[in-house]
């Protein structure tokens, strides 16, 4: 998704590539909150969110290096 968005933001940093992955982490905590059965408030909050810490994190990183004119 992010290599799609490239053009849509006029700046390439890794704060935009940041947020283009935390967007896709929060869809993907989603999906996996409708599907978990455990709903105590630490697993919720470290597991399912740290999935939207960990695709910002790993966005940041290899993004910018992939979207290079």
């Amino acid at each position: 998704g992010a290599v799609f968005l490239r053009s849509a933001l006029p700046v390439g940093s890794r704060w935009v590539a940041a947020a283009l992955g935390a967007g896709g982490g929060c869809l993907g905590g989603l999906v996996l909150h409708l599907h978990c059965p455990i709903t105590d408030a630490p697993h919720v909050g470290l597991v399912h969110g740290g999935v939207v810490l960990v695709s910002a994190l790993l966005s940041a990183a290899f993004v910018p290096r992939r979207i290079e004119p």
